[in-house]
């Protein structure tokens, strides 16, 4: 965060959430403001975060353990042999608009998921997001 010396954080009212996911390929940082027609946020690289100072981090919350456990995550598990990597976004939504209850099916998988939160440099587990 050198580039962002006066940045302030309020974690009593954060203005956004993030999700740090750490891979053999580098830090991946997804941001809750920038969707895509999936619902889901585009991930970005981070060059101000290092490999070093993200586990750094995740040890002081106590969340290193468990985000080196083993697990095969979507990506890995769907990963296709040829992907592409400048997707026509109007064509995903065309296809999302056309699939009957996937409001439903995507509350279903999050109803699924382990939630938490941390404020105040504690971690606990929460039932659902607050909108």
């Amino acid at each position: 965060m050198n580039n962002f010396p006066k940045l302030k954080v309020n974690l009593n009212n954060p203005e956004l959430d993030i999700e740090i996911d750490i891979r053999k390929e580098g830090t991946i940082i997804f941001d809750n403001r920038l969707k895509r027609p999936s619902g889901l946020p585009i991930g970005t690289s981070s060059k101000d975060l290092t490999k070093n100072g993200t586990i750094k981090l995740s040890q002081k919350f106590a969340l290193y353990k468990t985000s080196i456990l083993p697990y095969e995550d979507s990506c890995s598990v769907f990963i296709p042999s040829k992907p592409a990597t400048k997707s026509n976004t109007n064509y995903i939504k065309s296809i999302e608009d056309s699939l009957q209850h996937l409001s439903k099916l995507e509350k279903d998988a999050l109803d699924e998921v382990k939630k938490y939160k941390i404020e105040d440099s504690k971690v606990s587990e929460i039932d659902h997001f607050e909108s």
